[in-house]
């Protein structure tokens, strides 16, 4: 039997797993949430985000009719403003609603 390490079998689609490796407080996920924001985003080598603030996932409801909503990894870049990321594995054509809501509860 082939005995399979945690890099076989963690896969960063799950939530709990991409919370883990570019949502935790410590430095080294810090690291790699800058890497990939500066990676994914195009930011050019001379105007890198330097730091990140990893800040609490939860939108609480404002008034009675509000929805909560638990993000998947809330950020902070300096300078720049805040970051959401979601991991969305399935495709329900309703992101363009779900940014919104998301920008408007954020800022």
């Amino acid at each position: 039997m082939v005995r399979q390490t945690p890099f076989n079998w963690l896969k960063p689609k799950n939530d709990f797993v991409l919370k883990l490796i570019l949502g935790s407080e410590n430095d080294q996920s810090k690291e790699l949430l800058l890497a990939f924001l500066n990676d994914f985003l195009y930011v050019p080598a001379l105007q890198s985000f330097t730091s990140v603030e990893i800040l609490n996932p939860i939108i609480n409801k404002q008034s009675i009719y509000d929805k909560g909503s638990i993000l998947d990894i809330k950020a902070k870049v300096p300078g720049y403003g805040y970051i959401n990321i979601e991991m969305q594995l399935t495709n329900h054509n309703n992101m363009h609603k779900r940014s919104l809501y998301l920008c408007v509860q954020i800022n």
